[in-house]
């Protein structure tokens, strides 16, 4: 009996210090000639537990590339018919979603505002070969880095200064980019939150017969 006792005091001190630990995520993203590298780092419990994903570099030359998309505009020409078909009747699916997000957006803020972000870093090089495409490629680069910091700010706590760099090089073609994120949250936050989203869920689906759910549903679509 005493052992019982002693596994379930153990397993509940367990669970509570899961549910008020932070999961630390680190996102690292680098695009540079043509390669594509991705590493998401998840840490938890305190730093005991540790798991790193890598996404492969992908490389795509221009006649493997040329022969992909004539490829692709054979099988689309044939297929263009039954995709409409199935875009028609998709469309119900996409509008639950839709109606989903915004009765639930409030939880979803809230849950935002409780995420932390510890490092927010951008660093780009860009370059066209041509002094007045490369000063219009800077200028609409900048828009979109300037919007990356003040979305964060607005929809998370920002604990860190972020630093966006943009190089631009005029006498060559280059495109680079690194980005790195890292941020944290409480399990029991997001815990909570999916609780909450499955709550809303079932709402949408009572209110709205809806053609998503969490069964298994079948879709059928008829040639006609």
């Amino acid at each position: 009996m005493k052992i019982f006792i002693v596994s379930l005091s153990v397993l509940a001190l367990f669970i509570i210090v899961l549910i008020l630990s932070r999961l630390k995520i680190t996102v690292q993203y680098v695009h540079e000639n043509k390669k594509d590298y991705l590493t998401v780092r998840i840490v938890a419990l305190f730093g005991l537990v540790s798991k790193t994903f890598v996404l492969p570099e992908t490389f795509v030359d221009k006649e493997a590339e040329d022969t992909l998309k004539e490829e692709r505009q054979e099988v689309e020409q044939k297929e263009k018919s039954s995709f409409l078909k199935k875009l028609k009747a998709d469309a119900q699916v996409m509008e639950d979603w839709m109606r989903f997000f915004l009765e639930s957006k409030h939880v979803l803020r809230g849950f935002l505002k409780k995420m932390i972000v510890h490092e927010l870093f951008w660093n780009s090089t860009i370059g066209a070969g041509d002094a007045a495409m490369t000063g219009k490629l800077t200028g609409a680069a900048w828009s979109l880095k300037g919007i990356v910091p003040m979305l964060a700010y607005q929809f998370l706590t920002v604990r860190c200064q972020p630093l966006i760099h943009l190089e631009s090089v005029f006498n060559r073609r280059i495109v680079q980019t690194e980005f790195r994120c890292i941020f944290s949250f409480r399990v029991g936050d997001a815990i909570l939150t999916a609780i909450q989203l499955l709550r809303y869920w079932k709402r949408v689906n009572r209110r709205v017969p809806s053609s998503v759910s969490f069964k298994t549903n079948k879709t059928v679509y008829q040639e006609e």
